[in-house]
């Protein structure tokens, strides 16, 4: 049972910004499947979609499910799925089948399991339209020790769309993003297309100093690679040690497109972060 995929967005919605911004903490330089992940980025512009499960906020990618699905609508979407989930059954085990089937609708839990997996199969990469903001450093660059890359991925943006890795505004707000069991019955049956997109990219509203942007792909848990000039730069953060600087250039000097080095630090005299080139 597979929710169908909306649309892409429409012609009048916001488009990303020409930059967008990737926060990583420190790679650790005794875990080779962290420094591959690192490695994968920075020398190789590969692109890791997480699934939603790894996010740091455990209501992110979940709407709360209530509870409105009728008998009827349980009898509706079994007449709708049956015949092409059970073709070539025979008549008694098609019966018991359905029976089985209906008693698994009729469970808030099997549904709420259901929508989840759903949910949880999508993949998600999260960027930001800044890099100066310290909260984000302290948040996803291990308290400014790691780094900051800065995408362009604006030539890109027809080519990930046919792969459907929509980019999409992350809308905050106060109020937790509510599916029903007739909806979510009426999308697996293909019937509906429901707004997944905007499930996958609703958050708090304490969370709207992020300003983020996510791409949202069907598969999560993957690389993606991008071409090599989509990334323009890497900047350092004001606490980078001089390991992790090392070997950040280690992997820019070996990148098919050269990348602009910089490095966050303190300004003098008010609590701002500012940039200077780091290239020599």
């Amino acid at each position: 049972m597979d929710l169908p995929t909306e649309d892409a967005a429409d012609d009048d919605e916001v488009l990303p910004p020409t930059s967008l911004y990737k926060f990583k903490p420190p790679p650790r330089l005794g875990d080779e499947q962290d420094l591959e992940r690192h490695r994968a980025l920075v020398e190789r512009s590969m692109l890791w979609f997480a699934k939603p499960s790894t996010l740091n906020d455990p209501f992110d990618c979940m709407p709360a499910l209530v509870e409105d699905a009728t008998d009827e609508d349980l009898e509706r979407y079994l007449r709708v799925v049956a015949p092409r989930r059970l073709a070539g059954v025979s008549e008694r085990d098609r019966a018991t089948r359905l029976s089985h089937v209906r008693e698994r609708l009729r469970s808030a839990e099997f549904l709420r399991d259901t929508f989840q997996q759903q949910l949880q199969g999508h993949g998600v990469l999260s960027l930001t339209e800044s890099w100066e903001e310290p909260l984000l450093w302290a948040h996803y660059a291990d308290s400014h020790r790691g780094y900051c890359v800065e995408l362009d991925l604006t030539d890109q943006w027809e080519v990930l769309e046919r792969e459907t890795l929509l980019p999409l505004r992350v809308q905050y707000s106060s109020v937790r993003p509510v599916v029903g069991t007739r909806t979510l019955l009426r999308a697996l049956s293909g019937e509906a297309k429901p707004p997944l997109f905007e499930w996958l990219t609703t958050k708090d509203i304490r969370w709207q100093y992020e300003r983020e942007w996510r791409l949202v792909g069907e598969t999560g848990a993957l690389c993606r690679p991008v071409p090599s000039h989509c990334v323009r730069s890497i900047t350092l953060g004001a606490r980078c040690l001089p390991e992790t600087e090392s070997t950040l250039r280690r992997w820019c000097a070996k990148r098919e497109s050269p990348v602009k080095i910089r490095r966050a630090l303190p300004a003098p005299d008010t609590f701002d972060l500012t940039i200077v080139d780091a290239d020599g």
